[in-house]
Formats: structure tokens, sequence, C-alpha cells
């Protein structure tokens, strides 16, 4: 049993009560949860800016290689670029075919330079749960540059300046998990855009 001085020791000594225990778990699971929303969000916000930053630098340095007369292989000189349609991003190339020949409808020489019949494309790797949402204006893109300046060409879509794609994270459309990847269509820069 208990001594009296030994009750006297143990009644002095300060403790925390079963509800004040209650309370500070209370607490520490709702910061969980809060931080655990938090940490979610930033993920599918750093995923997105990932991959439209992906797309970008593949974009530059699709033209820088062109710049630089990077030659695959016997292939020759290439045209290269990115193609942009409703479900992908992938990057594309093309035979410098570099001829010049002379118009006679139009009195004038035309250059011809990419040979669009012979598109080679391959898969841009974009995170899995990164997908294109939209293109605007709808259509199907082949942006390339053509050696030996990294002349911008675009081909095919919709009429515009602009070409804008629009990724999104897994199947929300919530604004704040999707960025947009625009593409002057004049002068070949690329940035990206947070979706309004």
């Amino acid at each position: 049993m208990f001594s009296p001085s030994r009750t006297k020791r143990m009644a002095g000594r300060g403790g925390f009560t079963l509800i004040e225990m209650l309370i500070v778990v209370a607490i520490v699971g709702i910061l969980a949860i809060t931080s655990i929303a938090a940490f979610t969000s930033y993920r599918k916000s750093s995923l997105l800016d990932v991959s439209a930053d992906n797309i970008i630098s593949t974009f530059y340095q699709q033209r820088d290689e062109v710049r630089l007369g990077k030659i695959s292989g016997s292939e020759g000189a290439l045209c290269k670029g990115l193609a942009v349609d409703a479900d992908s991003v992938r990057i594309v190339s093309a035979p410098f075919a570099g001829q010049k020949s002379f118009d006679s409808e139009s009195q004038r020489w035309i250059y011809k330079g990419c040979d669009m019949g012979e598109l080679t494309y391959e898969d841009l790797n974009l995170d899995d749960l990164v997908s294109v949402a939209e293109i605007k204006p709808a259509g199907t893109y082949e942006l390339l540059f053509m050696p030996p300046e990294g002349e911008f060409v675009a081909s095919g879509g919709g009429f515009g300046d602009e070409v804008e794609v629009i990724l999104q994270y897994g199947d929300d459309a919530n604004a704040t998990y999707q960025r947009m990847v625009s593409i002057n269509l004049k002068s070949g820069n690329a940035n990206k855009k947070f979706v309004k």
C-alpha cells in the first residue's frame, strides 16, 4: 500500500489529465490532415510546372540542335521541333531538303526547307498523371526549326498568332491544376502561364 509520505510526493507532481491528452491528439490530427492536403496540392502544382518546363526546354533544345548542326546518324540535316495535338506533345523531325525553286505563278523564288511528308515522331515523356487537356486554337500543329539558322516554321492547326497547350493534372478540370504552354507562331518563342 501507499505510505502517507509517498502519497504526498505523488500529489505534488504535475501531470496531464486524460482530457488534456485528447485535446493534444486532436490538434495534432488536425494539423496532420491540413499538411497532407497542402502537400498534395503542392505536388500537383509542381508536377504541372515540371511538365510545362519540360515541354519548353525540349522545344528550345530542338531549336539549338538545329542551329548547332547536330546530325543524327547518316540522316543529314534535320528540321526539329514539337508536334502538338489534343492528346499529346511529341518530338518531331523531318529531313531538311534545302531547295529553292522558282514559282511561275507568283513570279518569285520559293524556299522548300522541311520535307513535311516524312515526319518522324518520338514521345515526349510527361508525368503519367499529366495530360493535354486542350489545344487553342484546336488542331494538330507541327512546330519546326529549319537549319542552319533555326528559322521557325509552323504548319497545321487553326488560325492565330499563338498556340496554347493546356496541361491538366489527372481528371481535375480546376484551373489551379492546369498550366498553359504558349508558343508564338510567328517568332517561335514559348513560355509558361497559369490558367485563369
